[in-house]
């Protein structure tokens, strides 16, 4: 970066809150907020699956932004959790975690230009019932909501329709505040003159600041009507299906060539009154009839077949209305671990071809792992304005590979192998879903985002084992 650039940005940061201001302005009641936090033995910290834990030397649960900044500034090494759904270990630190729980405000709703600012902590679910209040929503959802906003944009999560791209996307996310090393406040925003840093920032795995708050750009509120059934795999691969529809993906039940498919689209019918169908499928059908299937498929893995087949023919068609934020997340109270690539979207067809042979020669083998959950199948838009989103540059396909926890710990050789098929397709993993191989090399943009990185922290206080490992370039084993 030039002279001229850097002058630009120690302008703004000086007009930032700075660490000595920090202390005047917390006073006792910030200090014993902070004081009050666990320290060294707080506990165990263990993500959403289970499959990663670490004990760090102290876990700090800040209730404003002065306190925030307070414990990044006093903290040696720093890594922030959310809602601990990612499977892989980017949060494990030894030292210092912050957790934005108690940061989980909407700070302000703009109605007329269609932005709401919240703070990093806050979760999925309720940002949406607030937007819903003022007639707005996000454009796009992805799986759940359960996770928080700084999650959200610090891994690229992703929703379903070639409209849109994640919410790391530039036509999503106009902005962040990110509270750097030193306990200073950065404010990023599009029309600014720091677009560098916040290319960096809107997918940066929490390596160049904590996100105390999120600017997204909103929609107006409409329904979506929900349709699903099941079809052949090649009918639910059809160019059609993703082009025409608002939202569209698919699950592919292994040892079969069938596919539920899901459509979600903009609509003025009028919400179907009688949601007990709805709650039928979402909770009862994907949740305890699936994961009790599986639950005792994994006592005799060979009938994963038989249960597959069984599944499929439960799985019937579906069809209601409602507001977009109800119709595109789901409940998930099946655990399971996950690893889900991104693809170009013409790979699809070639890609579940070779997962599909690769999921038969484990059945056969003599120590087998079978693949004990459907695989899930979106198509989204190539992201715009950030440095290391998985679809820059492209139209993409994500597939998403899954094992359910009752089948034990197997699954690795799995998932190394169709990573393999999907690296050989030139594939990127999900930042926040498992992957064993280094994918810092797949993305051109990497040297920018590392000196947008080192300028912000170059004590390297936001890093931690496995990015350091990333950043250098290292191979197996990587997650």
């Amino acid at each position: 970066m030039d002279r001229t650039y850097m002058d630009r940005r120690q302008f703004l940061k000086c007009g930032a809150v700075g660490v000595g201001a920090i202390t005047v302005a917390a006073g006792g009641e910030e200090k014993s907020m902070v004081a009050s936090t666990s320290n060294i033995g707080a506990g165990r910290v263990e993500n959403w699956a289970g499959n990663i834990s670490y004990v760090p030397k102290s876990v700090e649960f800040p209730r404003s932004l002065a306190a925030l900044q307070l414990a990044v500034a006093n903290s040696k090494k720093v890594r922030v959790i959310g809602s601990v759904h990612s499977f892989n270990a980017f949060t494990e630190t030894a030292d210092t975690v912050i957790s934005l729980d108690n940061l989980n405000r909407v700070l302000s709703v703009d109605v007329e230009q269609k932005l709401v600012k919240v703070e990093g902590g806050c979760k999925l679910a309720l940002l949406t019932q607030a937007l819903e209040s003022r007639d707005l929503c996000l454009p796009s959802l992805g799986d759940i909501d359960e996770q928080t906003v700084g999650g959200l944009v610090s891994t690229g999560t992703h929703g379903t329709g070639m409209q849109w791209g994640s919410f790391s996307d530039s036509t999503v996310l106009a902005g962040l505040d990110l509270v750097l090393a030193d306990g200073s406040l950065l404010s990023l925003n599009d029309d600014g003159v720091e677009i560098e840093f916040l290319k960096a920032a809107r997918l940066a795995l929490g390596g160049l600041g904590v996100v105390y708050s999120v600017t997204f750009r909103c929609e107006p509120a409409h329904n979506l009507e929900l349709k699903s059934k099941v079809v052949s795999l090649s009918e639910a691969l059809s160019v059609e299906s993703y082009q025409k529809n608002d939202h569209y993906e698919f699950f592919h039940f292994p040892f079969t060539k069938k596919c539920q498919i899901i459509t979600r689209n903009k609509t003025d019918l009028p919400l179907t009154k009688n949601r007990f169908g709805q709650w039928f499928n979402n909770v009862v059908m994907e949740n305890l009839v699936l994961g009790s299937l599986l639950e005792a498929s994994a006592m005799r893995p060979r009938s994963i077949r038989k249960v597959m087949a069984l599944i499929t023919r439960l799985a019937g068609s579906e069809r209601y209305v409602a507001g977009s934020a109800k119709v595109m997340s789901s409940k998930r109270f099946v655990k399971f671990y996950e690893m889900e690539y991104c693809l170009p979207i013409d790979k699809a067809s070639e890609a579940l071809q070779a997962l599909a042979e690769t999921a038969e020669r484990f059945a056969k083998g003599t120590e087998p792992f079978y693949q004990s959950f459907p695989t899930e199948v979106r198509f989204i838009r190539g992201d715009q304005g950030n440095l290391l989103t998985p679809t820059i540059g492209r139209d993409s396909v994500y597939i998403a590979v899954q094992s359910h926890k009752a089948f034990g710990n197997g699954y690795p050789a799995f998932f190394k192998a169709a990573e393999d098929i999907f690296r050989s397709l030139d594939g990127r993993p999900h930042w926040a879903k498992l992957f064993y191989r280094n994918p810092i090399t797949l993305y051109e943009n990497a040297e920018r985002f590392v000196s947008v990185r080192n300028e912000l922290d170059p004590s390297g206080k936001f890093l931690n084992k496995l990015f350091t490992k990333m950043l250098a370039g290292e191979p197996y084993p990587f997650s």
